[in-house]
């Protein structure tokens, strides 16, 4: 999968240079400012430690990483192809669904049905603070304020495992990438 096949923010009017932020640096962007904000703020970083039982290191691990993946629902097709013209340019594929599942949502469901199990089994965490890794990614993804779409019903559920909805599937739905093996 070639990453850098994904906006992550993209111009309207064409500003001098790149008309969009390649979504792969735009999530380290936001996992950097966030690590960043952490670093400077001792009372927030020493309640998260003490709620989730973890030391600095691994709060400032996991806060990067639920950062960094926020905007994982950009890497849906029908998310893409808001901008035909990136896309193209990008060397993308062409949808023509219609982008009726916001990218918060399709995140959250990307976590569900592709990620959550596979990160928490590679997480050297507390059993305390895997307990939270969901409450993590709806934060992350659920970052506009706005709740997040649970039209699927079981499809969002952590016991129950279903394919994504078609209109939100990203070209790697159908393996683990990037997720591992």
């Amino acid at each position: 999968m070639d990453f850098c096949c994904y906006w992550g923010k993209a111009a309207l009017e064409a500003p001098p240079g790149p008309r969009w932020h390649l979504l792969p640096y735009h999530s380290l962007d936001v996992a950097a400012v966030g690590i960043t904000l952490l670093a400077r703020h001792d009372r927030l970083r020493g309640t998260l430690e003490t709620l989730l039982g973890i030391d600095a290191a691994t709060l400032r691990s996991w806060m990067g990483f639920f950062l960094s993946v926020h905007d994982l629902g950009k890497f849906g097709h029908t998310f893409q192809n808001q901008r035909p013209e990136v896309v193209e340019q990008l060397g993308g594929e062409h949808s023509s669904i219609p982008y009726t599942v916001r990218h918060d949502s399709g995140g959250w469901s990307i976590w569900q049905t592709h990620a959550r199990d596979r990160v928490i089994a590679a997480a050297p965490l507390p059993s305390a603070a895997a307990r939270l890794c969901d409450v993590w990614a709806r934060c992350a993804t659920g970052h506009h304020g706005n709740l997040l779409q649970t039209r699927w019903g079981p499809f969002v559920s952590a016991r129950r495992r279903s394919s994504l909805p078609v209109e939100f599937r990203p070209r790697w739905s159908g393996s683990t990438a990037p997720f591992g093996s």
